[in-house]
């Protein structure tokens, strides 16, 4: 099975089985769902930059993980954090409330409902191999060629396990120059330790490669896009729809509003976004990183238990790449049931015994520092950087 992620470069104008819960690496956890993109955009026309935030999707065996997306130009890779796409769910997803004005009703006209995105202040052989790389848990490349099939072919030789046919839709951004990113995860990694990768390359607008998407695409796929730059972002080659307010399932807050986003970009022959919302990003600051960092550097380092009750209170976001971290740098004991879910020993390590096993405490602290505190930091950046954020939904069918 892979994964062919979305792809950003063209032109912007001024969204399965939930994981078992009972502890710290569960608690904000999203539900794995292949039926949704879901990408955040910064775009600095000062500098000519685009930086993107891609959210992977993924369920099954980490041999069978591949993602590949065309870029214009040759990117630089980070590690992002899923995170970042959590806050902004909460705090710019749609919500549609029911307010009752009848006791200050003044005219015929009012409405006695609001529509609210709640937004809380309080909260070779014809490819090559330009570079390579490691970033994370993925092995990096970035390649550039002229023949689809022979780039396929390439891909498929070094182990990019990839759906039949993706020639047909890789073509296009070939003919056009574009260099392709591919990821895999490194040898002996977990597809637990998947996470959102970051891209950022020379450019002044941005695009979705809607041809490559759809290869992969469930139908009506859920198309979330956040646009971060100094005022509101609108489809330049898609129309800009807005929803019918009046099929809105106002009593469940909007449950529906899925299908209501999804009715729209029908009628628009599939080729339309609806705005969820657009306004200042000052009320999202402070909500991914606090001064200071999390105290990691701190940490205990000689006793299990004490290390992750040193985890749990230090604010740090709930994650399962933190428990895929763990997994390698404090491992399972030998005789930890098989059927257990791994989270419950990191939970409560005293209730399996001996929390004086050793582990490697200076890897663990720095792989968290590096790999989730530095890119919660990062992401935190982008809020006081970017003043307006926009976000964008479609539903897209192969």
């Amino acid at each position: 099975m892979s994964v062919l992620g979305l792809a950003l470069v063209g032109a912007l104008v001024a969204p399965s089985p939930a994981l078992a819960c009972g502890g710290f690496f569960c608690s904000s956890v999203e539900p794995v769902d292949q039926s949704a993109e879901r990408i955040l955009f910064a775009v600095d026309e000062q500098q000519g930059t685009v930086t993107a935030h891609v959210q992977i999707f993924f369920e099954g065996d980490a041999d069978d993980f591949a993602w590949v997306v065309p870029v214009p130009s040759v990117p630089d890779l980070f590690l992002s954090t899923d995170s970042l796409f959590t806050v902004l769910d909460e705090r710019v997803g749609p919500r549609f409330d029911i307010r009752d004005d009848r006791s200050s009703c003044t005219s015929g006209d009012e409405r006695s409902y609001l529509y609210d995105a709640v937004y809380s202040a309080s909260e070779s052989g014809g490819v090559n191999v330009v570079s390579t790389g490691q970033v994370g848990p993925y092995d990096t490349v970035v390649l550039q060629a002229t023949d689809a099939a022979e780039l396929e072919a390439w891909l498929d030789g070094h182990g990019f396990d990839l759906p039949d046919g993706v020639d047909a839709a890789l073509a296009p951004y070939l003919a056009d120059g574009q260099y392709l990113v591919a990821l895999r995860l490194s040898k002996d990694r977990s597809s637990g330790e998947i996470a959102p990768i970051g891209l950022r390359w020379s450019a002044s607008s941005v695009m979705v490669p809607i041809r490559l998407t759809s290869i992969a695409a469930r139908p009506d796929m859920r198309l979330e896009v956040y646009v971060l730059g100094q005022s509101r972002a609108v489809p330049e080659s898609y129309l800009h729809v807005v929803i019918n307010d009046a099929m809105i399932d106002w009593w469940s807050g909007g449950a529906n509003y899925e299908a209501v986003v999804t009715q729209a970009a029908n009628e628009a022959s599939g080729h339309a976004f609806a705005t969820d919302w657009t306004g200042p990003t000052e009320g999202l600051r402070g909500s991914l990183y606090r001064e200071g960092g999390y105290g990691v550097s701190g940490f205990s380092r000689t006793d299990r238990q004490a290390f992750m009750d040193d985890l749990m209170s230090s604010g740090l976001p709930p994650s399962q790449y933190t428990l895929a971290l763990l997994q390698i740098y404090m491992p399972l004991p030998s005789d930890f049931p098989e059927t257990n879910d791994p989270s419950s020993y990191y939970d409560c390590i005293v209730c399996y015994g001996d929390t004086s096993e050793p582990f490697d405490a200076d890897g663990l602290i720095t792989a968290l520092e590096d790999q989730v505190v530095g890119p919660l930091s990062d992401a935190e950046d982008l809020f006081w950087v970017y003043p307006h954020l926009t976000r964008m939904t479609s539903s897209l069918d192969a």
